[in-house]
């Protein structure tokens, strides 16, 4: 099935690689802790791992995109190569993992707002109006919503590199070893490749996007490798600069990583901690714009095809 082209809205390279690089930004203010289950070392080499698996997926992807030009993403590629069966199966799991890392996120802002000083009561009301106002762009119209995405993104790159800045002034080596440097051996390593992912997963589905961009047979490809250029780099100075701040046994029980660096260097409960707190839960908004908009083009592509009711794909 080849992608619908829609002829009122277009996006560019810049636009496609903002969204993509926000779909993935989210696992870089909370999950990634817990790679260090194994210690540093075992967390770098499966950082490392990751980072050259999803180098040949982006590749796989990248090749898929341009051979079919296909607005379904990895429902369509599998709908083209093994039929609608597996196809079907492939739909499930794509909107389940897109329903679920927003369940992620979710979690995420929960325990950054808590930390800004947030009560509990708000963060029922804040998902509510995100999921509402992030739905109701989409449905009026992806320009907006990726011109939202655009700042949100480069929001979020601030904060972080904000946050590896601010952490590398208090960097010391002892903390990196202070759950031990390859903890547990394999066990450890297999224990904290899981969470590698946080790094990374997200982008993947920047060919759902295919029907929106300005010559897609190029733009697509060269979005998803400075997607993945970008995503990398600021996972390895997450890592190196989040381990040496925090002693890396305290990480792993934190629900809330970014904030701990954070309070290190400019204390805890002052103006300028709260406010960096809420700064990085805006900041993983990136997210729910991206899957909301993934979700809305997977539902799309799925209901071209038949399987789901025709009016979804209006």
């Amino acid at each position: 099935m080849e992608y619908t082209e829609v002829k009122d809205v277009k996006i560019g390279l810049a636009t496609i690689w903002a969204i993509g690089v926000g779909s993935a930004l989210g696992g870089d203010f909370f999950g990634w802790q817990f790679v260090l289950f194994g210690g540093f070392g075992s967390a770098f080499v499966a950082v490392i791992f990751t980072g050259v698996f999803y180098w040949l997926y982006a590749g796989a992807i990248t090749e898929l995109a341009a051979r079919y030009q296909s607005s379904g993403g990895s429902f369509d590629f599998v709908r083209n190569a093994l039929g609608e069966k597996p196809a079907a199966l492939m739909a499930i799991l794509g909107l389940l993992k897109l329903i679920l890392a927003n369940s992620a996120n979710a979690l995420a802002i929960s325990s950054y707002l808590t930390q800004g000083g947030a009560s509990h009561g708000f963060h029922a009301l804040f998902w509510l109006g995100c999921y509402s106002i992030f739905t109701y762009l989409d449905c009026i119209g992806v320009r907006q919503s990726a011109n939202i995405q655009i700042i949100a993104t480069v929001l979020c790159v601030a904060v972080l590199l904000f946050y590896c800045g601010s952490s590398f002034s208090i960097f010391d080596r002892s903390n990196i070893y202070s759950a031990g440097y390859t903890h547990g051996g394999a066990e450890g390593f297999l224990k904290g490749l899981p969470f590698a992912l946080q790094f990374f997963d997200g982008f993947e589905e920047v060919p759902l996007l295919m029907g929106y961009a300005h010559d897609p047979e190029k733009t697509i490809p060269r979005a998803i490798l400075a997607c993945y250029l970008t995503i990398s780099t600021i996972a390895v100075l997450i890592l190196i600069s989040g381990a040496g701040s925090v002693k890396a046994s305290y990480l792993l029980n934190s629900d809330a990583p970014l904030m701990d660096g954070f309070e290190l260097v400019y204390g805890s409960g002052t103006f300028l901690s709260d406010i960096l707190a809420y700064f990085i839960a805006l900041g993983l908004l990136v997210n729910f714009f991206a899957f909301v908009l993934f979700c809305s083009q997977q539902i799309q592509a799925i209901a071209e095809a038949g399987q789901l009711p025709k009016f979804l794909a209006y």
